[in-house]
C-alpha cells in the first residue's frame, strides 16, 4: 500500500498546482478585461509625472495583462531643463526573474528621436540603462540665438534614481556630428565634431573622467568634477581642457578662443570653466 500511495499522492498534487496556475491565469485574463483601466491608466501616468519630475502633454497610456504601452506620449520637463521630447512608442514589461526577489524591477523598451533607448528600472530606484540613434537638436539657454543638433550615438548609464550617497554611478556617452548653428539656419559655425564623455561618481559628485571632442574646428581633451544638483542653477562643474585648432578653422573662431583662454608654452590653449551649469565662468 505504501508503494502506490506515493505516485498517486504526487500526482493529485501535480493535477492540483495545474489547476492552481490555469485558475489565477484565468482570474487575471477577467481583471484585465472587466477591470476600469482608463483609471490605472490615469493613476500611472500621474505615478511618471511624480517620481520623474515630469509632465506627461500628449499621447496615450494603456494597461495590458502583463505590460504597460504607451504611443505618441509627449514628455517634457517641469523644470524646464530640457525641451519637450515626443516617444514614439514604448513598452513597459516586468523583470519576470526579479519579481522572486526582494527587488522586483521593470524593462523599458522605447523609440524617441529616430532611435532606440532600453532600461531596466528597480523597486530601490537602481537602473541600467542604454541608448543609440537620437538626434538631438535643441537650443542653448541664457539668450543665446544659436542651437546645437547632433546624433546620440552611444550611450550606457548605471546609477540610482534620485541620486543616493551610498550608490555608484557610471556615465557613457558617444555623441557624433555635433554642429552649433545660428537658431533657423543648417550651416554650422562651429563643428565640434565627435564627443566623448566618461564619468563615473557617487552620489551627487562625479569626477569627469574624459571629455574629448575630434574630428571638428578643434580637438579637445579635458577633465574635472561635477556636483550635480535639483537645477543646472544648483549643479556646480570644474572644468579644464586644452584646445588645439585644426587645420582649415575659421580664423575667427581662434581669436573668439585668444579672449577667454590662456595659450600654452606647446602649442594650442588651456580653458577653465566653473561655477554653476546655468551661468559658468570661463577664464
Amino acid at each position: 500500500m505504501k508503494k502506490l500511495g506515493s505516485p498517486i499522492k504526487f500526482h493529485w498534487l501535480k493535477l492540483f498546482s495545474i489547476g492552481l496556475i490555469l485558475f489565477i491565469f484565468g482570474l487575471l485574463i477577467g481583471l484585465a478585461v472587466s477591470f476600469p483601466s482608463g483609471i490605472l491608466e490615469k493613476r500611472l501616468a500621474r505615478e511618471i509625472e511624480k517620481q520623474g519630475q515630469v509632465a506627461i502633454d500628449d499621447g496615450s497610456i494603456s494597461l495590458g495583462l502583463l505590460k504597460v504601452k504607451g504611443t505618441g506620449v509627449v514628455v517634457r520637463s517641469q523644470k524646464d531643463l530640457w525641451p519637450p521630447v515626443e516617444i514614439s512608442s514604448f513598452d513597459l514589461t516586468p523583470l519576470w526573474l526579479s519579481l522572486f526577489s526582494g527587488n522586483p524591477g521593470l524593462h523599458l523598451d522605447s523609440r524617441l528621436l529616430d532611435g532606440q533607448l532600453q532600461a531596466d528600472l528597480y523597486r530601490n530606484g537602481s537602473l541600467q540603462a542604454s541608448a543609440d540613434g537620437l538626434k538631438l537638436d535643441f537650443p542653448l539657454q541664457n539668450g543665446w540665438n544659436m542651437k546645437v543638433s547632433g546624433v546620440l550615438s552611444a550611450a550606457h548609464v548605471e546609477g540610482t534614481v534620485p541620486l543616493d550617497q551610498t550608490s555608484p554611478s557610471r556615465i557613457d556617452l558617444t555623441l557624433a556630428n555635433v554642429n552649433v548653428a545660428e537658431t533657423g539656419k543648417t550651416t554650422a559655425m562651429l563643428k565640434l565634431g565627435t564627443i566623448t564623455l566618461k564619468a563615473s561618481g557617487r552620489g551627487q559628485n562625479f569626477r569627469i573622467e574624459t571629455l574629448s571632442a575630434a574630428g571638428g574646428d578643434f580637438a579637445v581633451s579635458g577633465r574635472g568634477n561635477l556636483r550635480v544638483g535639483s537645477s543646472p542653477a544648483k549643479s556646480m562643474l570644474s572644468l579644464r581642457l586644452e584646445i588645439d585648432p585644426q587645420p582649415g578653422v575659421d580664423p575667427a573662431l581662434v581669436e573668439l578662443l585668444k579672449l577667454a583662454a590662456h595659450e600654452r608654452s606647446g602649442g594650442g590653449y588651456e580653458l577653465r570653466v566653473s561655477g554653476n551649469m546655468a551661468r559658468p565662468t570661463v577664464n
